[in-house]
């Protein structure tokens, strides 16, 4: 019952996050928006709510003020991410500990902070946004890489966990390159390979889940299926498939 339904989606305001929120509001949900910056397009029943997301204490008085505005919080859309480029040796400490809060703390704080209610009603959907990076990471990555690796932890752990509360679902939601503002000065070469995923077309998907109500995985293009078998290669094989991708030389 959509009409019931309160959603929060980090990083909403820009690329796949804005196109979730407005599907989810042409649907009747009540959506809140945690950003660090408003819309550039204002959408009509989407609430923003200015908020560091990397901050467990931001994140904690914007649900608050969430529920106290539009009621508990049904449907959890993490999204949020940001990337800086660097090598290891000289990136900024500071880039690397934003990455981290921003891409993954942030889902632990905002589950964190939504779940006991969502337990309590035994009723809710948790979509959590990682990367085909998730298991490979390219050159000058380090901490995107790292931080999408460990959403696959995180969320692992959130499907076994709540395994006892069959009212509440998740959704794993694992995109090649979008294209989006985040990665619109990166041009694959290997296209052919790795097709470019529309923000538009991937957020349709994830709505259409959240309406049905089901756990699942959405990996698109089609070669992020194969992801996970890449790490049981030896690392010749491996160091092979990233010259033939040209993972490394579109960055």
């Amino acid at each position: 019952d959509s009409q019931r339904d309160v959603a929060v989606v980090t990083g909403g305001s820009s690329g796949l996050g804005y196109n979730v929120a407005f599907l989810l509001a042409s649907k009747g949900v009540k959506v809140a928006v945690l950003d660090a910056k408003a819309p550039d397009i204002p959408v009509a029943l989407v609430k923003y709510y200015k908020c560091d997301v990397g901050s467990y204490d931001d994140v904690a008085k914007s649900i608050a003020q969430i529920e106290h505005d539009l009621g508990p919080v049904t449907i959890l859309v993490n999204n949020a991410g940001i990337e800086r480029r660097g090598s290891l040796w000289e990136m900024p400490v500071e880039d690397i500990q934003l990455t981290i809060n921003v891409n993954l703390l942030s889902q632990f704080y905002t589950i964190r902070c939504v779940l006991p209610g969502m337990i309590a009603a035994n009723r809710g959907y948790i979509v959590s946004v990682g990367s085909s990076l998730s298991y490979t990471s390219p050159i000058y990555y380090g901490p995107y890489g790292a931080s999408k690796a460990g959403l696959l932890g995180l969320y692992e752990t959130l499907r076994v966990e709540l395994e006892q509360y069959p009212g509440i679902q998740t959704l794993l939601v694992l995109p090649g390159q979008m294209r989006t503002p985040m990665f619109q000065d990166i041009y694959p070469p290997r296209q052919f390979l790795a097709p470019v995923v529309e923000p538009r077309d991937l957020a349709t998907e994830i709505v259409d889940k959240i309406a049905h109500g089901k756990s699942g995985e959405i990996r698109r293009p089609m070669y992020v299926h194969g992801m996970p078998y890449l790490r049981i290669l030896p690392w010749p094989i491996q160091r092979a498939l990233r010259w033939v991708s040209n993972l490394d030389g579109s960055v």
